[in-house]
């Protein structure tokens, strides 16, 4: 069953280094909503992202969520993440596809005609938000209200991951 809003990460993800801005998180974490949750699914799934979703997710003002979008479709293609265990450090790009369904050239375009983004998680990726046993963080979009900070969001997922044990030190260092 979907619950509206569920976002459910690994902890890998959660501890995982990236740099994305406060837009692109929001593209993310729309995709990720969409995800069913508790059934394994393919690298090959596409998901629809528009400016209504972080209306609806995120409490973004209408004209704000569309230039969001444009702006996070720009840039999140040439994003990777970076996931460090004891034995390795591994990079790998968030996605595999991303297409913009616009009408017009991009120079030309106004932010209300956005109409959708298209983006396919990438086969490294897709493990780490879908169908997840054991060793992850879950909570609704809508916590996320009000936080116009990438890194608000990025703290916000550290301390949500650790909720059930009541206490998390971090060193600056892995902070930064």
């Amino acid at each position: 069953m979907k619950k509206a809003g569920l976002i459910v990460k690994s902890n890998q993800v959660i501890e995982a280094g990236y740099e994305l801005s406060t837009s692109e998180q929001r593209l993310i974490l729309s995709a990720i909503e969409q995800i069913p949750k508790g059934i394994p699914v393919s690298s090959n799934e596409i998901y629809q992202i528009n400016a209504k979703d972080f209306v609806r997710l995120f409490g973004v003002h209408e004209k704000t969520a569309y230039r969001d979008l444009k702006e996070a479709a720009g840039k999140l293609y040439e994003r990777s993440i970076v996931i460090r265990t004891k034995e390795k450090t591994t990079r790998i790009r968030w996605l595999q596809m991303l297409e913009v369904k616009n009408p017009y050239f991009e120079d030309v375009i106004r932010d209300s005609e956005w109409q959708s983004v298209l983006i396919m998680f990438s086969e490294a990726v897709t493990p780490l938000l879908s169908d997840l046993k054991s060793e992850f963080t879950k909570y609704l979009a809508s916590d996320l209200k009000g936080l116009s900070s990438s890194y608000a969001i990025r703290f916000y997922e550290l301390i949500k991951q650790y909720e059930s044990i009541g206490s998390r030190e971090v060193a600056i260092v892995d902070l930064r």
